[in-house]
Order: C-alpha cells, then structure tokens, then sequence
C-alpha cells in the first residue's frame, strides 16, 4: 500500500505546511495533497485559508519525490482551458509530478459568498464531464476545439504541453452515481472522500464495486484506475494521548464518537498496522494521511518511525 499526506491548508502558516511537505518528501512518502476551497472548511468560516494552486505551485519547487495534487480542485472556480495551462505550468515545475485532481464543486458557502455559481448537480456532473475532455485535449493535440452544452474553444494552442504523457493522471474525487460513471470513462485515478460520517473499509469496498461495474459497462479494465482515500491519523503508544487527541479532533468537527473513528487510524503503531491492512484488504490502492492543525501534525513525525517502515517491508 502506498502512503501520502493530506494538508487541508486552512488555520496553518506557511512555514508549518512546508515542513510537513519536507518531511513527507525526504522520508519518501508517496504523495502529497492539499484541498481547493477560498473559505475554511470546517470550524471558523474566518479561518486563514490559502488558495490551492499557487500554493501547490509553490511546494512543487520545494520538493523533489512526492506525487503532488489537490483532492481536489473545484470544477466550478476555472475554467477548463485556464485549469489545463495551470496544471501543464505545474507538471513543469514539479519536475512531472502531477496528479490533476478535480471534482464538480459543492460548498455553498464559498460560492455564495464570492458570487461564483453552482449550477445544480446533474449540471456540474456534465460540466465534469467536459471539463476533463478539455483538460485531455489541450494536454495532447498541437491545438484542439470542443463544442459542449457548457464550455467550448476553437483552434485553441496550448503550449508547452506537461512532461507527464500522454497526461498527468486525471483523478476524480466523490461517490456519486455520475461522478463514478465518469471516473469510470475518462479518470486514472479516483479518491473516495472522507465525507460528513466518514468511511470504513467496507463503505470503500462497496462503492469500488460499484466502480468495477461501471468500469465493465463500457468494457474498460477496473484495474487502470488508481484508488484512494484519507483518514487523520493519531498514533501513540500511550491510549490516554490517543484519547485526547482523538477528543480534539471530535471538538473541533463536532463530531460524535462514531463518526470521530470512521475518519481516523487511531491507536499503537501495532494498531494502525493493523487497520491499514483492512483498507488494503478493501482495495485501497494509496492511503492518504489527514494532518489537522492543532490536533495531529506531530503524527506524522510517529507515523514515519514507527508505522511506515512496516508498511514498506
């Protein structure tokens, strides 16, 4: 199983995120991600909150190994051709270490808030759909036109194209019928997000099912899409420590017991050990580690010693 960070970049500075994202790369964890939202996304809407692509375009030239993308970029706030320049200047810079993660956009507040639309559901699942042939096109052809229901452009160049080819992997984030119908047509990899109620190993195997069957519909083979997904890890030899800093994280989410252990790996390195071999067992393909600010960053430290030289035996 391969192993990566998630760093939501809200309630955090500059230097923080950056150590974390060192620390990943020179301890050769696999990837490394961070979410696409102008507002925070959970406690105080007034949070700091960085915006996602400059501030990828930034860690991109600090680090040398890890796989780097966002889980994942907001269909709604460019548009495709603008996405596709972005993420071929990106793919440069990174050295061709790009995933291009992109998703149809939901959260209300921040498109309320910015005066940015959010069309209805069926027409963000459409808007995707396009979106992702778009980004394809411009990565591949000298120059390309598309003519949808929602976007199009004529003759247009994109040069330089990224390193990556024929593309940098594609991945789409979420559990809806028409999202995992086009994962299953157009994405490389697919993220199955944490949600409101969280996930267990058997939430994750039935929708990969489900992804399998629509996979065999269009006579693709299940096997070429990448899976992941992510839980907040909290791991300490001592229960009480795991405890508490399971407790904030349930504070700050306004979580209850439940659902505050569907979203993390929490316990002994043993224990851990043993959990992530339950998602392996599920299917997941790479397990993504949510860094929360204030609750779990020093983790991570407890993680790389104790748990991933396990993990890579």
């Amino acid at each position: 199983m391969r192993i990566g960070i998630f760093t939501g970049p809200q309630g955090i500075g500059w230097s923080e995120l950056r150590d974390a994202w060192l620390h990943a790369d020179a301890a050769r964890y696999d990837s490394a991600w961070l979410w696409d939202h102008l507002v925070a996304l959970h406690g105080d809407l007034d949070d700091p909150h960085f915006e996602g692509w400059t501030l990828l375009a930034s860690l991109a030239t600090i680090t040398e190994h890890v796989t780097i993308g966002h889980l994942v970029t907001a269909n709604t706030f460019r548009h495709p051709a603008l996405l596709a320049k972005m993420a071929a200047t990106v793919d440069h810079t990174s050295d061709g270490r790009l995933v291009v993660g992109i998703g149809t956009g939901y959260y209300d507040e921040e498109h309320g808030r910015y005066g940015i639309p959010l069309p209805s559901k069926a027409d963000r699942a459409e808007m995707l759909a396009e979106a992702v042939q778009i980004l394809r096109g411009l990565f591949t052809e000298p120059r390309f036109s598309f003519s949808g229901r929602h976007y199009t452009i004529t003759d247009a160049p994109a040069e330089p194209k990224p390193l990556q080819k024929p593309w940098p992997p594609i991945l789409l984030g979420g559990a809806g019928v028409r999202l995992m119908r086009n994962t299953a047509r157009y994405a490389d990899r697919w993220d199955l997000p944490d949600g409101a109620a969280g996930v267990t190993p058997e939430h994750f195997r039935a929708k990969l099912d489900l992804l399998h069957g629509y996979c065999e519909e269009i006579g693709r083979d299940p096997a070429e899409i990448t899976t992941s997904t992510s839980l907040a890890p909290i791991v300490d030899r001592d229960p009480a420590r795991v405890r508490e800093r399971a407790a904030r994280l349930q504070a700050f989410r306004g979580w209850d017991d439940e659902t505050t252990r569907r979203h993390t790996l929490a316990g002994s390195p043993d224990e851990v050990l043993e959990q992530l071999g339950r998602w392996e067992a599920a299917g997941v393909d790479e397990l993504l580690l949510t860094l929360v600010p204030g609750v779990n960053y020093g983790d991570l430290e407890t993680f790389t010693t104790e748990v991933l030289p396990h993990v890579r035996r």
